[in-house]
């Protein structure tokens, strides 16, 4: 496949239907070995995290992408701003009750003990 072709027509989920999102990596992986095409894909995705940013109908999928290729030239990952992130988990906690049982456990287990310093020097 045309690397030059991958990057103008990675938005386009016609021309790369979701079915090979898993296969592009191999792709990715030789655009970033070149310096010419990585720079030409870095603008892309710029450009698709700004369309993203204005709300401008970019599917997930497609952002995905993105996302990937980006990590993979770049070696770190695109701080995009409204990503939803499967990986994380949000959960609300009651402090209160997380510190009282805390410190209960915690003085379970206290022992209190007279050292003489000159044991360790």
């Amino acid at each position: 496949m045309d690397l030059e072709f991958v990057i103008g027509d990675l938005q386009d989920l016609e021309t790369l239907p979701s079915s090979q999102s898993s296969t592009l990596e191999s792709q990715y992986q030789l655009i970033a070995a070149d310096e010419k095409l990585s720079k030409k894909a870095i603008d892309r995705c710029e450009q698709v995290f700004q369309l993203w940013s204005s709300n401008r109908g970019v599917r997930i999928e497609t952002i995905k992408r993105f996302k990937q290729l980006w990590s993979i030239i770049k070696d770190r990952d695109y701080p995009l701003v409204g990503f939803p992130y499967p990986n994380v988990t949000a959960q609300q906690v009651d402090v209160d009750q997380y510190m009282k049982h805390q410190r209960e456990k915690s003085m379970k287990n206290l022992t209190v003990e007279e050292v003489e310093i000159t044991d360790y020097v």
